[in-house]
């Protein structure tokens, strides 16, 4: 925020404590210690709420990978079926609350099984902790799951798919003779936080905390086989390849640790509608395969629309999920006409182009658009110049609003009297009028920031996107990736343009 609205607000803010002060009761000064020792215990609270969701998690995905390797055959990999950590695979402030909660220490440790897999039947625990893979040292510290990997790859390559992991357990040691199994080389992670979403970066699968809760066993496969397929199909673009992990896994080793959503929001993928219809007709081969019940993948697009009413006569990068519904019946009786004749559970070859949706209604603009304006050339204004493809166009109101996400951030910014009206000019160039008083807000920046992240998520085209500011008749300046950029002000006597 620059220094004159920092000078705007200062007054408004010192304004408003004195308004505040007066009649208000003074609150009795607190132990010293609670509020740390709460706070410990709440972190301690949420990783153990985050182990329960990732054990649900890899233990509903691994049968879907073990058994799909038809749908992925560049990516198969050997599995283990558990997941390895040390207290230094999490960051500050939260190391405490995993040697709490999760007894983590400096020793590799297994942190989670999944049911039926290798390492589980071969008698590994939760909480075992790992001194040697087929006769070759762990070391402590940081480095034990890079050295868990390499060991790892060093005894496939010595001896094939089984491994020896020698571990002690309450004071004994015990050897496990694991038999590694093959599987789509994804791993899974729980995102905490977040909106109802799952992502796919084409090496790892995340799913939200919020789409945890809001799903049941049946529904979880459903959107791990779809994440499965969009990986299979390698549809993501180098663009999505963004990491979103803070430390990465050796090969073939899944490790834990604590992930929020925000990294995934900021590099979430927008495929194209005929990638998504890809990726819904290839989920039900994997939960085919699987040998899981296929009814409740289309029952799943019901669910979702009751909890985004909104959203169901939109689309956009997504089919709608009534259009969702139906297709997914025609798949399960393409199946169910496969298993009758005995035939093999192969996908289909897809038509280059699948019909369009049904139902494109589209809302209507909530805000007028600001009118034409002379204004200064920016440096995402030539579009001509680099070369945009054709099928980049010029979105509406309404069609912006087909974005679930820069829809909700439209509207809060509206609604907090950020922003009054928004037009976008070229692709990745919105102009975005801000109201008379909007930097008297303390959560301007806070939330044009929101804005620029969701409206970048919701572009497909150019890489780089930039939201134009104007104020009071004039442009002030521009967010783009190196956050706000404001212009200086003229005088306060100075006309407006």
């Amino acid at each position: 925020m620059s220094p004159h609205y920092r000078r705007v607000l200062t007054p408004l803010l010192v304004a408003g404590l004195a308004g505040c002060g007066g009649a208000a009761s003074r609150s009795a000064p607190l132990p010293q210690g609670v509020v740390e020792a709460e706070q410990e215990r709440q972190r301690e609270l949420a990783l153990a709420d985050l182990e329960h969701h990732q054990r649900r998690l890899d233990s509903i995905a691994y049968p879907l990978l073990a058994r799909s390797t038809a749908l992925c055959p560049g990516a198969v990999g050997y599995r283990l079926g558990m997941r390895v950590a040390t207290v230094h695979d999490y960051e500050e402030p939260w190391r405490n609350a995993a040697a709490g909660a999760l007894r983590l220490g400096d020793t590799l440790a297994v942190l989670g099984l999944v049911r039926d897999g290798p390492a589980g039947e071969a008698g590994l625990r939760p909480g075992d902790r790992l001194l040697q893979v087929s006769g070759r040292d762990l070391p402590a510290g940081a480095r034990a799951p890079a050295a868990f990997g390499e060991a790892l790859a060093a005894a496939r390559k010595a001896g094939g798919n089984r491994v020896s992991i020698r571990y002690a357990r309450n004071g004994d040691t015990g050897e496990a003779a694991v038999v590694l199994a093959p599987g789509c080389d994804y791993g899974t992670h729980v995102l905490i936080g977040g909106e109802l979403n799952a992502y796919a970066d084409g090496r790892d699968i995340f799913v939200t905390s919020t789409m945890m809760r809001f799903t049941d066993d049946d529904e979880l496969r459903v959107v791990v086989a779809h994440e499965l397929a969009h990986n299979a199909r390698g549809h993501i673009g180098n663009r999505q390849q963004s990491a979103m992990l803070r430390v990465p896994a050796p090969a073939g080793v899944t490790i834990g640790g604590y992930r929020t959503s925000n990294e995934a929001r900021s590099a979430a993928p927008s495929f194209p509608v005929e990638s998504e219809r890809e990726a819904d007709y290839l989920a039900l081969y994997a939960l085919a395969l699987a040998g899981v019940a296929l009814d409740p993948a289309p029952r799943f697009w019901r669910h979702v629309a009751q909890a985004d009413p909104e959203g169901i006569g939109i689309a956009a990068t997504h089919p709608t999920p009534a259009e969702r519904f139906v297709r997914m019946e025609q798949t399960i009786a393409e199946i169910e006409r496969k298993r009758a004749a005995g035939l093999p559970l192969t996908p289909e070859p897809l038509p280059v182009a699948a019909a369009a949706p049904t139902n494109t209604a589209t809302p209507a603009p909530r805000h007028p658009a600001p009118a034409s304006r002379s204004r200064p050339q920016s440096p995402a204004s030539d579009s001509a110049a680099r070369g945009a493809p054709p099928a980049a166009r010029v979105r509406s109101a309404s069609q912006l609003q087909l974005d679930q996400g820069l829809r909700e951030t439209l509207r809060d910014v509206t609604r907090l009297r950020i922003a009054e009206a928004y037009e976008e000019v070229e692709p990745g160039l919105l102009v975005v009028a801000l109201s008379p008083d909007a930097f008297s807000q303390s959560s301007a920046e806070y939330n044009l920031k929101r804005l620029y992240l969701a409206y970048d998520r919701a572009t497909l085209w150019p890489e780089d996107v930039t939201l134009e500011l104007w104020h009071r008749g004039r442009a002030i300046g521009r967010y783009t990736r190196d956050g706000l950029l404001l212009e200086p002000q003229p005088p306060a006597d100075a006309p407006a343009e």
